[in-house]
């Protein structure tokens, strides 16, 4: 027996066994890293998952095509999950290089996780449209659809929005429902349906992490549905807890105004003062609320300074404000002031009724100052052709015969006491002295 062939074979014999061996044991071992980068990802355990998947993509050479997609696929994902740099275009990547891969679907999940931290509503919206819900579990489901109903409310289409929530919340557990009760509160309060925003709100107005959130609302609703006693209770209760909120100043309007729907001028002032106190861009109607309160409670000074803001444009409000500036002016004294204000009320057409009373007052501070825009008898006039059958016309009369007697133009004055329904003493007297 030739020794050195036995050898030889042997050794062949040996290396052969070997080469099969390692084949098993790379495989074996490639096995081994892909299920626990499998098993990792599965269990969240994302940044070691992250590390097995972009091991077995750049290290492994041996590594079956359709194990390289995987693995280049979750690398990419997870990257997107933890929010790292450049992780979107990592992801756009890899759908650049694999055009139809089946895991398209599992990324749409993530994805659209990644646009939601992001605040990226439209491109959120659009890749959970994507998601093919009947591979997703029921508690997959419900988040699913929760997130769909926030990116649909916050492009919008808060009916779409109010749909998926509404289906979502039927099947959401006990820790998701409160999330869902405050974004279907919202979205009926946005929309008006203060009942039904009630039925959201009420389940969470005492869920610790909620109250502070659906507490003004009650107070914006309940002032919205005239029950202004529980506006002002609930919103008293949100600003005596002793802390402060961005929303306190919004609360002091709201208690303000109810408060001054009541007629309790004195209440409203402290809330509506301190609201305009801090609020930079008052509207039009804060300012008249201001000035009507602070008037009514004899800071005519104040509602002066209100009212004026209010008069450099035409609207009904401007009517309004010029009508009770002058008013204030009356009460401070400042006649030629008061008569500028009646002045500009009575010019404009807004409100018939303030026209008349502004009117009424202008001609009658005409008749008692004098007029330096036009002819007081001509203003008194006016009023008594406006308004021929008006309460106050008769008196009217009586100033028009006087002023004409002033004047000077006695012709005028006669014919003006021929127009008087009923004479007084005192036109009887201006009869006899003229004729």
């Amino acid at each position: 027996m030739n020794s050195k062939r036995i050898i030889l074979a042997s050794m062949i014999s040996l290396y052969g066994i070997s080469d099969a061996q390692q084949s098993q044991y790379f495989t074996k071992n490639e096995d081994y890293h892909f299920g626990l980068a499998e098993n990792l990802y599965q269990t969240k355990i994302y940044n070691a998952s992250q590390y097995e998947y972009a091991k077995q993509y750049f290290y492994n050479k041996s590594l079956s095509n359709s194990r390289k997609e995987a693995s280049a696929f979750f690398s990419n994902v997870i990257g997107v999950i933890l929010q790292q740099q450049y992780a979107e275009e990592g992801l756009n990547a890899f759908m650049k290089e694999y055009p139809n891969s089946a895991y398209f679907a599992q990324a749409s999940g993530p994805l659209a996780d990644y646009y939601l931290a992001k605040k990226d509503f439209e491109k959120a919206l659009e890749t959970l449209q994507n998601v093919n819900q009947s591979q997703l579990s029921r508690e997959e489901n419900t988040q699913h659809i929760m997130k769909l109903g926030y990116a649909k409310f916050m492009t919008g289409d808060s009916a779409g929005a109010i749909e998926a929530l509404e289906e979502s919340f039927k099947s959401a557990d006990e820790t998701s429902k409160p999330a869902i009760s405050y974004m279907l509160g919202h979205l009926y309060y946005a929309d008006k349906q203060n009942d039904n925003a009630f039925i959201y709100f009420d389940q969470i107005k005492n869920n610790e992490e909620y109250a502070h959130l659906v507490k003004p609302y009650y107070v914006q609703m309940y002032y919205n549905q005239k029950n202004y006693d529980l506006a002002i209770s609930e919103g008293n209760d949100i600003l005596n807890n002793g802390k402060i909120t961005s929303y306190d100043t919004e609360i002091h309007k709201i208690v303000g105004e109810s408060y001054f729907m009541k007629g309790d001028y004195q209440s409203a002032y402290p809330h509506l003062k301190l609201f305009l106190d801090k609020e930079q861009t008052p509207s039009e109607s804060d300012l008249y609320e201001m000035g009507f309160v602070s008037a009514q409670l004899k800071k005519n000074d104040e509602a002066v300074g209100y009212y004026n803001q209010l008069i450099n444009s035409s609207s009904p409000l401007a009517q309004n404000a010029y009508y009770q500036l002058g008013n204030a002016y009356l009460e401070t004294g400042k006649k030629q002031e008061a008569l500028s204000a009646y002045r500009n009320s009575s010019q404009m057409n807004y409100d018939p009724k303030v026209q008349q009373l502004a009117l009424e007052q202008y001609a009658k501070l005409s008749y008692e100052l004098g007029n330096p825009f036009e002819n007081s008898s001509k203003v008194i006039q006016r009023y008594i052709d406006k308004y021929p059958s008006g309460a106050k016309t008769q008196e009217m009369r009586s100033l028009l015969v006087k002023s004409y007697l002033y004047s000077g133009d006695y012709k005028a004055t006669l014919e003006a006491l021929g127009k008087l329904d009923q004479k007084t003493n005192e036109t009887k007297k201006i009869e006899q002295e003229v004729s």
